[in-house]
């Protein structure tokens, strides 16, 4: 029969117990942090890789467009805002006065514009040749729609390369 331990020396077992417990807890949290670390620190860098994408991304697709497709845009609203005066207010006067056996714009009170219409009449001012004569000093702030989608495109395959990398690293740890 084994010798019965005095108090003295089961407080001093018990305290070499927990001291090399808390050795083998500190050494398994250091290899634990030591193998996890690189990890943690590469997953941080293609996390904060695709949030600077996105980022990118944002910016580019904010950026104005180049001025000659802004000459474009503004050249094809005036023509839209000719047409919708003709189709809305000249058309509807022409047949009514056709109709009617009446010289077309003979009288103000059948050719009546609303308020609303009245603005639309800038339209027959301003010609293309106006729109490039103030736009053509102005620096070139804006990219083309081509090359716009090409940086998209660039941006999406990288941010698309970055969470493959991700899917395939949780496949392979779920296997």
């Amino acid at each position: 029969m084994a010798p019965m331990l005095t108090r003295h020396e089961r407080h001093r077992q018990r305290d070499e117990n927990k001291k090399e417990l808390t050795d083998v807890v500190k050494k398994s949290d250091e290899i634990i942090a030591r193998k996890i670390d690189p990890i943690q620190k590469r997953l941080e860098s293609i996390k904060k890789q695709i949030v600077l994408l996105h980022e990118k991304k944002q910016e580019v697709m904010e950026r104005p467009i180049s001025k000659e497709e802004f000459i474009k845009l503004a050249t094809d609203q005036i023509l839209t805002q000719k047409e919708g005066f003709i189709e809305f207010n000249v058309k509807p006067h022409l047949e009514e006065c056709r109709m009617g056996n009446i010289p077309p714009f003979s009288s103000m009170n059948r050719f009546a514009l609303k308020d609303s219409n009245i603005a639309s009449l800038f339209a027959f001012a301003i010609t293309e040749d106006d729109i490039k004569k103030v736009l053509d000093p102005l620096p070139e702030i804006g990219i083309s729609q081509k090359e716009r989608d090409s940086q998209i495109k660039k941006i999406d395959n990288e941010i698309k390369r970055l969470t493959e990398s991700l899917e395939d690293e949780l496949a392979e740890i779920k296997k």
